[in-house]
């Protein structure tokens, strides 16, 4: 361990800096929430050390919230991994972007498939933060081939939708993008190498997004009562009504929000242009009277 003794605190601000140097796929916020969750619950547990107890009593008051149906499957899932980081960062002084912990027990598979996985996902330029993640799902569609009976080499497309169809709603419904995405590099490796039965082009795959709106948007009336709540003489109200205004004006995430200084402000031409939290590109947005005046 780096530290005997490191504060919570401080192991949340080391990790949440790795992930927005490091995880591109998934959104900071997600990752920024975790790491809330786990300082209230230092709070409220009145510990501020890091300690494996603490990480213990942490994923009992989670499955505790699970069985009570107050957290998904999903959520637990990324928390526990969330967990795995905040403890290879505390015992090691570096985060383990790995999601394949379980993986390796949940799908057992033979040291030259081990191999594959590596190659198949080498032969690709993408960041070792996104192998990380990709890992699992590769060998998880590799040992659901080899329990079909089918050696690389005679992975087939029957073989192929069976996972789609059958597996991934079953084990993987969480992650459907990033599993997709590892059928796309393995068959067009394998083709690549050998492989004369997969005939389909799984490049085509692609995750239909349900574009329902899980939160409804505040109405323009809704919007206006939130400004007058907050528009009085103190300074927290009028930067909490700046905040809303931008917000509303821009529709910008709240991490990118919060990162905003004055000088990037285009005074002259009422813009704004910063760089998003999210995606790292670029992004300018004009800004109206009522924002640039709060």
């Amino acid at each position: 361990m780096t530290d005997s003794h490191p504060l919570i605190k401080d192991l949340t601000d080391k990790l949440l800096k790795e992930v927005v140097q490091h995880v591109l796929e998934v959104s900071v916020e997600q990752y920024q929430i975790v790491c809330n969750s786990i300082l209230k619950y230092a709070i409220a547990s009145d510990t501020n050390v890091y300690s494996s107890e603490f990480i213990d009593a942490y994923k009992e008051y989670l499955e505790n919230r699970f069985a009570h149906g107050e957290v998904c499957k999903e959520y637990r899932r990324f928390q526990h991994r969330v967990l795995r980081m905040l403890s290879s960062l505390a015992e090691t002084g570096a985060v383990d972007f790995s999601s394949t912990a379980y993986a390796v027990k949940k799908y057992p598979v033979s040291s030259e498939i081990a191999d594959l996985v590596e190659k198949i996902l080498g032969s690709y330029p993408i960041s070792d933060a996104t192998k990380s993640d990709l890992r699992a799902p590769t060998r998880h569609f590799l040992w659901y081939a080899s329990e079909q009976g089918m050696d690389p080499e005679h992975i087939d497309d029957v073989t192929v939708m069976k996972f789609i169809i059958n597996e991934i709603p079953v084990s993987n419904s969480g992650s459907t993008g990033r599993t997709l995405r590892c059928i796309k590099y393995s068959t067009e490796y394998l083709k690549s190498h050998g492989n004369q039965h997969l005939h389909r082009d799984y490049r085509l795959l692609k995750l239909r997004n349900d574009h329902r709106r899980i939160i409804p948007a505040y109405t323009e009336e809704e919007i206006s009562d939130i400004a007058d709540a907050a528009n009085s003489n103190d300074m927290i109200s009028k930067r909490d009504l700046a905040i809303i205004l931008l917000a509303y004006c821009t529709g910008l995430r709240g991490c990118d929000i919060i990162r905003i200084k004055l000088t990037d402000i285009d005074w002259q031409n009422d813009k704004l242009s910063l760089i998003q939290s999210k995606n790292h590109q670029p992004l300018s947005v004009e800004l109206n009277g009522s924002t640039m005046n709060a």
